[in-house]
Formats: C-alpha cells, structure tokens, sequence
C-alpha cells in the first residue's frame, strides 16, 4: 500500500504536469498520468479494510470471534461512511483550489499529500505487526 500511495503521488505529478517539477505541459505526460491513476487507485482502495481487520485481530487477541466480527464491521462501516463523505465533498474543496491555483499546481498538492501519507504510514506502520508479518 506504501508504494501504491507513493506511485499514485507520482502519477500525479504526471498527470498534472507538475508546476514545481518543472515539467513541460504535454497531452501524451497527462495520459500516462492519468492512465496510471486509474490502474493505481483500485489498488488502494482495495487493500485498506484488510489491512484494518487484521490490524484489529492482532491487536485485540482476547476478543471473541462475535465482538471481532462487530469490531471490524464497524471499523468497515466506518470507513465506507468516510470515504463516502470526503467523495461528496471533494469536488467543492476541489474546485476552490482550483479556482485558487490551478490544475498543475492542484495536481502537485494531492500528489506531495499522497506521498506524504505513504511516508507517514511507513513510519507509523513500522512496529505493527499484522497476520502477514507473523506467517
């Protein structure tokens, strides 16, 4: 998943050109920008509740089988209701920025966020074990 934020963040930086990159504006960097966002993004969304779950099993052993069961369906339920949110209200916060600075300077804002939290996640993820690690 670390990789997938941080390909995704350069992607990105593709698909915008980049405006601090320095990138010439080019149709053919924005296709495989954006052709790699669509491959990536499934990738990412894809991995999140699993990685939840075990995270949730791993870290409470003395639960039972039910009260994991209700632990994971609520952090899924969670999830879900967040994601849904920040869908709805991405285009608003989008189109202010965008008002604001532009498309490449737009596209290279998510992408230094996506790359950061990649970054953030390898360091706050490096001392957790999950089901994968423990095989």
């Amino acid at each position: 998943m670390i990789i997938g934020l941080v390909l995704t963040g350069f992607a990105l930086f593709l698909s915008g050109p980049s405006y601090y990159l320095h990138m010439p504006e080019s149709l053919a960097m924005v296709i495989i920008g954006m052709t790699l966002l669509g491959f990536l993004h499934p990738w990412l969304c894809l991995f999140n509740i699993p990685e939840m779950t075990d995270f949730i099993e791993y870290s409470y052993p003395e639960f039972s089988a039910k009260e994991l069961s209700h632990l994971t369906d609520f952090s899924s339920s969670m999830y879900t209701a967040f994601s849904n949110f920040f869908e709805m209200f991405a285009p608003i916060f989008g189109a202010t920025v965008y008002e604001k600075s532009g498309f490449r300077r737009l596209s290279d804002y998510v992408a230094f966020l996506t790359i950061g939290l990649g970054l953030l996640y390898l360091i706050c993820s490096k001392n957790v074990k999950t089901k994968v690690d423990l095989a």
